[in-house]
This record gives C-alpha cells, structure tokens and sequence, in this order.
C-alpha cells in the first residue's frame, strides 16, 4: 500500500472515531471498497465506503454521515449504508469485492 492510500484509510480511521462520537453504539462498522480497495485509485477516484448502523436511517442520518467521511478524506465520497437488522434478517443484495479494508 502507497503513502497516498494509507492516507484515504488512516483519514477514515479518524472518521469512524468522529461518527463513534456523533452515532455511538450505533455505528457498527465501516469498510472501504473499490479503486482505494484495490490500491487501483487515482488521485482524482472517489472514495467509496460501507457504512453499517444499527437502526438509524434518514437523509439527515445519511447526509451527516458523508459529511463526516467526505471532510476527512477531502475526496468525492459514495456512500453504501445499510441497517443491521437488514442485514442479519435478509440476505443482503450487493456484493462487496472481496478486496476490501474493515476500518
């Protein structure tokens, strides 16, 4: 992994400890997927990241989230989220590549 990308994960390290403060026990957890994933990512590549909650959803949930990760990173962020109990009742309907980070 390049200088470059260890700064997209370490600035999402520092966004997941700033959405703890914001969501607490809420947030269950972050990943980091595609080109920055991949170590594929240009300096211009949006970042894109899972975000998992427990049960918050909403635009304002939504929107507070990527405001957060996109000021980190100072990158185009997209955004993935998804509720636990989604996840954990159904059988989620997207593939995440198996090149990923857990932040």
């Amino acid at each position: 992994m390049t200088e470059y990308d260890m700064n997209v994960v370490e600035a999402l390290g520092e966004a997941v400890k700033d959405l703890e403060k914001i969501f607490g026990e809420e947030l269950v957890g972050l990943a980091l997927f595609g080109s920055w994933a991949r170590r594929e990512a240009k300096p211009d590549s949006d970042v894109d990241v899972f975000v998992i909650l427990k049960s918050l959803s909403g635009f304002e949930v939504r929107s507070k989230i990527y405001a957060v990760i996109a000021r980190r990173v100072g990158k185009p962020v997209t955004l993935i989220d998804a509720r636990l109990h989604d996840i954990s009742r159904e059988k989620l309907d997207i593939t995440l590549p198996t090149t990923q980070y857990i932040v």
